[in-house]
């Protein structure tokens, strides 16, 4: 779910925000009320280093609606601002957690010969 909302939302540009007048599809807007519903209390377990605690929450809260969401909702669309909001959302999901936590694109595994 993190790598696949990173490789997503890169495409989003540098600062867009989630604008709730573009949200059309209701997977969307599920997805935007769970953002809100749990960013504030995901980030205070990472303040507050309990890890565990942060991500299991996260799994649990965003685990189904993220994927409600890729299979019903096609983020790609011709409507640029309806696109940039759907990449701006994504790229926010992945960010609450890989910030937080570990930039994990930068992670590299070992070569095995």
């Amino acid at each position: 779910m993190v790598e696949r909302t990173f490789n997503i939302g890169k495409k989003a540009k540098s600062g867009d925000q989630v604008n709730e007048r573009f949200l059309a599809e209701a997977e969307e807007k599920a997805l935007w009320k769970v953002y809100q519903d749990n960013c504030d209390e995901i980030q205070k377990q990472m303040n507050d280093r309990r890890y565990v605690e942060a991500s299991e929450l996260y799994h649990k809260v965003f685990a189904l609606p993220v994927h409600s969401f890729f299979e019903k909702v096609f983020v790609n669309v011709e409507d640029e601002g309806v696109r940039n909001n759907r990449l701006a959302l994504l790229k926010k999901i992945n960010e609450l957690y890989s910030q937080g936590m570990a930039e994990l694109s930068q992670i590299v595994m070992p070569e095995h010969g």
